[in-house]
């Protein structure tokens, strides 16, 4: 069971970390198309 759990707990913290990671691109886009490229 624990091992399930762990296993869970590490997909979680992987969506977030995706998660986390596609607002970040968002934002670095936003910026970009306000004159950095």
């Amino acid at each position: 069971m624990e091992k399930i759990n762990r296993s869970l707990n590490k997909l979680a913290n992987t969506n977030q970390f995706q998660q986390r990671y596609e607002k970040l691109k968002q934002e670095i886009l936003k910026t970009n198309k306000c004159g950095y490229s």
